[in-house]
């Protein structure tokens, strides 16, 4: 539709010329913000699929290199466990095994422990009836979860008690024990006073 507009000099009604450059850019200028709003609205009111990330990692134990099996290394492992009573843990050790540890009768375990069922544990498997471990210190570490579970805070004479009980249904077995925890107590003061001597 054209526009005119009244000439006072001519006395005339001339039609207005339109610049229709300025039209294209304002119109451009609109469109642009039309379609910068669209695409916002769009990107925050439509819900975006979660992207998935897909990591494969082979987790593997790290198998450390056992220590030496010897009566120092089990009492450094039982102090370093805050193992309660730890003469009696090592008497059971020599009860279960012998005094150069040659009864062992499943990989690593010096206790023959059986895998445990109610509570946390660090064997690997199971022979024929025992629990398998990667390592002996692992049995010490399984033993110190027995131990938290099943008997902390307990005297010696209770702490006996407790093993009759939940550990090994023998009737001799505590007495057993008992008998061998003189001569652990003297391994493990031989053991601390080496190590003062060391610190010295």
């Amino acid at each position: 539709m054209t526009k005119f507009h009244y000439n006072e000099e001519t006395l005339l009604y001339e039609p207005i010329e339109e610049d229709h450059n300025t039209f294209t850019v304002v119109f451009l200028i609109l469109g642009v913000f039309a379609l910068a709003a669209i695409i916002f609205y769009i990107g925050f009111s439509t819900p975006s699929k979660p992207v998935k990330f897909e990591i494969s990692c082979k987790q593997e134990k790290v198998i450390e290199k056992p220590k030496d099996l010897n009566t120092r290394n089990i009492i450094k492992e039982l102090i370093r466990h805050r193992i309660q009573h730890p003469e009696i843990a090592l008497a059971q050790i020599w009860m279960e095994v012998g005094h150069k540890y040659e009864g062992i009768k499943e990989p690593g375990n010096l206790y023959n422990m059986e895998p445990a069922l109610l509570r946390p544990a660090t064997y690997n498997g199971k022979g024929k009836r025992f629990a398998t471990y990667y390592n002996w210190s692992e049995s010490i570490t399984d033993y110190a979860f027995w131990q938290y579970q099943n008997a902390w805070g307990l005297s010696r004479k209770n702490y006996l008690k407790r093993l009759a009980k939940t550990f090994c249904p023998d009737p001799g077995y505590s007495s057993n024990v008992e008998s061998l925890i003189a001569k652990a107590e003297s391994e493990i003061t031989a053991y601390k006073l080496s190590c003062l001597q060391t610190i010295e």
